[in-house]
């Protein structure tokens, strides 16, 4: 989930809803807002607290990041977010 917090910020929630704890490396999230308008974000400048985390099993936390250029604020989002599983690439 993610939300404007109306103080330049975007509150996202992730949820590990597996059995095994998943560590989010290369991550990627992808933000969509209402009028259609699309950023991706990587790296820990754009997602401080997200790229890298280790997510536990049966888990769910919110991390707060800068609003990204380019997306309405005030607006309602989609996400999608990917990740490299592969720890022996690291």
């Amino acid at each position: 989930a993610v939300a404007d917090n109306g103080d330049g910020t975007l509150s996202v929630t992730l949820s590990n809803n597996g059995n095994v704890h998943q560590i989010l490396y290369d991550c990627e999230l992808t933000l969509q807002d209402a009028d259609g308008n699309t950023v991706t974000l990587t790296g820990s400048d754009a997602l401080p607290g997200i790229s890298g985390a280790n997510i536990l099993a049966g888990t769910s936390w919110t991390k707060s990041i800068p609003m990204p250029q380019g997306l309405a604020a005030g607006s309602e989002y989609r996400a999608s977010i990917s990740y490299n599983f592969d720890i022996q690439n690291q």
